[in-house]
């Protein structure tokens, strides 16, 4: 299972895990109501739209997990702030049979119209 496990960002050419990326927006699954996404080492230039930092964990809503395709789903809502534009993120993401990475995945962005403000 997915659950127990955590997966993070590297760069090309890196790729065995380093615990020195954890918090550069690593994913963190331990339940399917404890998901988030971890931004407590994040860039200081990764900012929200408003200016702030992304909180040090962002949890996942709407989750749900198909155990037999070991597929995530789930959505990270950023208002009342934006990240880049965008205030929700709906993920899917596939993981390899031993677990031991993601084999390939969706995000999906969400951004306001201009009509909207």
């Amino acid at each position: 299972t997915v659950f127990g496990c955590v997966f993070v960002q590297v760069g090309a050419g890196h790729m065995e895990y380093d615990s020195r990326m954890e918090g550069i927006a690593s994913y963190h699954f331990n339940s399917l109501s404890d998901s988030f996404i971890s931004y407590k080492n994040a860039p200081d230039q990764w900012l929200l739209d408003d200016g702030n930092p992304p909180p040090a964990k962002k949890y996942f809503t709407e989750t749900s997990y198909d155990a037999e395709a070991r597929v995530f789903r789930g959505v990270i809502e950023w208002l009342p702030a934006t990240f880049g534009g965008a205030f929700r993120w709906e993920y899917r993401i596939h993981f390899a049979e031993d677990f031991g990475r993601i084999v390939s995945g969706e995000l999906q962005n969400y951004k306001k119209a201009a009509a909207d403000g």
